[in-house]
């Protein structure tokens, strides 16, 4: 068995944003058992080297930063680059506790991926930002998911936003309801907020302006007017769940749904993922899917 992503799902759900598309509230959710996610990690960190993991991200039902586990997480996986998801709200607020989060003077982490729902998020996370710029070894990314506000702001605009920020890494996901969703009445009402996003105007005039740039297609009059004709932005990778990342302004874009990996041939696993229960599975959404 290969894997390409091990997931950590810190024990826990407290969360300091109640976002109304929380994909938490959608999916299946084992029971917090720290006793046993303490006793397990040691075993996780050997089978992830066993199945050639390449990179480690941080994630939880709450949010990470506040976890009290996170700082454990990381310093076992010291040996892989580790990314660690949040909303991002604490960190901005007090820049400063990251340092609680270094040794030797080096951060425990290499990516702090921050999760943007509105443009006003990126001028308040300002702090963050420029904290982040200051490490040598800290890079960070943002998630935009596409709501209304979110699409207000013209791609381009967003691109030079990061760039002037300092932002590395630039994703786009779409905010859809997964296929595994709970039949539970939390779950229901996040659903059903999402269910009105379908169809949406502005968001759907974003995604169209968004394709035209991201993957430009010259005209018949452009074709002409060779020194007219848009530039393919340059490709930087393709990753292995076909996303495409491209490059604008030096900030690598790409764009996706938000999907949950519902199922994997043992010789095509995308990501494992360390569940809040101290067991390891396969997937985030089906109990079936436990390897130890």
């Amino acid at each position: 068995m290969k894997a390409q992503t091990l997931s950590i799902c810190l024990p826990g759900t407290a969360c300091d944003k109640k976002c109304p598309y929380c994909v938490s509230k959608m999916t299946w959710a084992p029971p917090v058992d720290r006793r046993t996610w303490d006793w397990n990690l040691p075993k996780v960190v050997h089978f992830a080297k066993m199945a050639q993991v390449t990179d480690v991200i941080i994630t939880g039902k709450g949010e990470p930063s506040q976890n009290s586990e996170l700082a454990f997480a990381a310093s076992e996986f010291r040996d892989w680059p580790v990314v660690v998801q949040t909303n991002g709200k604490a960190w901005s607020k007090s820049p400063q506790d990251l340092n609680n989060f270094m040794v030797d003077g080096r951060p425990l982490f290499n990516v702090i991926a921050v999760s943007i729902d509105d443009p006003e998020q990126l001028h308040e996370y300002l702090p963050l930002w420029e904290t982040i710029k200051k490490s040598p070894v800290l890079t960070t990314r943002i998630t935009v998911m596409l709501t209304p506000e979110v699409c207000k702001l013209y791609f381009e605009n967003w691109v030079g936003l990061c760039a002037i920020y300092g932002i590395r890494g630039l994703s786009f996901r779409e905010i859809t309801v997964p296929s595994d969703c709970q039949n539970t009445p939390e779950a229901k009402v996040v659903a059903d907020w999402i269910t009105k996003l379908k169809d949406n105007k502005i968001i759907e005039a974003w995604k169209k302006d968004f394709e035209t740039k991201f993957n430009p297609k010259p005209t018949v009059n452009e074709m002409a007017l060779l020194s007219q004709v848009p530039k393919d932005p340059r490709t930087i990778r393709r990753l292995p769940y076909g996303a495409v990342i491209k490059e604008f302004e030096g900030v690598s874009v790409t764009k996706f749904e938000y999907c949950l990996q519902d199922s994997n041939g043992d010789d095509d696993i995308r990501s494992l993922v360390y569940n809040q229960d101290g067991h390891l599975y396969t997937t985030w959404s089906s109990p079936a899917s436990m390897i130890f």
